[in-house]
């Protein structure tokens, strides 16, 4: 039993005194991506960035600086981001400079999206909804007959849209999202 035990110990700390091994990992590719960090009041802003190095530069300090939570880019250059307190910010030049939508609420807008970049629908807490048909410049407040939180928005096409949120809430629209319709079929 003390020659095996002798044995053990002398592997185990042999073993351990071997060299270390080195994993590379390759490095990720930070070229043209667009942050939306963590909450924290004091660091808020918009990044972008345009190098590997993945130094993130602060986009338009216009911006309202609160915690955004949904983005959505339709190509290269125009892209939404929507966010607490009502904001919704537009682009047109790839995140280099973003312009403040007029929004009619003050709640948290949780997704935004759009199928062919002209009508956009942005959904939020306490069964918000909202709907730009120029391009994102202003936004009116449609009628969801919910209270609860609306987590998810996606347009099929011009007309046909869904929305899910918290509840098994499920809505479709077949209007370009001027009425929503409850569907409670199978939930």
């Amino acid at each position: 039993m003390k020659k095996t035990f002798i044995i053990l110990l002398l592997s185990t700390t042999l073993f351990a005194q071997s060299k270390d091994t080195t994993v590379v990992k390759n490095k990720p590719d930070y070229r043209n991506h667009i942050n939306i960090p963590e909450y924290d009041p004091s660091l808020m802003p918009m990044g972008t960035t345009r190098t590997s190095t993945g130094v993130w530069t602060e986009l338009n300090p216009k911006v309202p600086r609160v915690t955004y939570t949904g983005l959505h880019f339709m190509n290269k250059d125009t892209g939404w981001a929507c966010g607490n307190n009502g904001a919704i910010i537009k682009t047109t030049n790839g995140g280099k400079n973003w312009i403040i939508a007029n929004t009619p609420v003050n709640n948290i807008i949780l997704k935004i999206h759009s199928y062919n970049g002209i009508l956009i629908v942005a959904v939020g807490f306490n069964g918000t909804i909202l709907r730009s048909t120029d391009r994102g410049e202003t936004f009116s407040q449609v009628t969801s007959g919910l209270t609860a939180d609306l987590w998810g928005i996606q347009m099929i096409n011009d007309t046909l849209g869904w929305i899910c949120g918290t509840n098994w809430s499920l809505l479709k629209t077949t209007n370009g999202g001027i009425n929503w319709q409850t569907i409670t079929a199978g939930l």
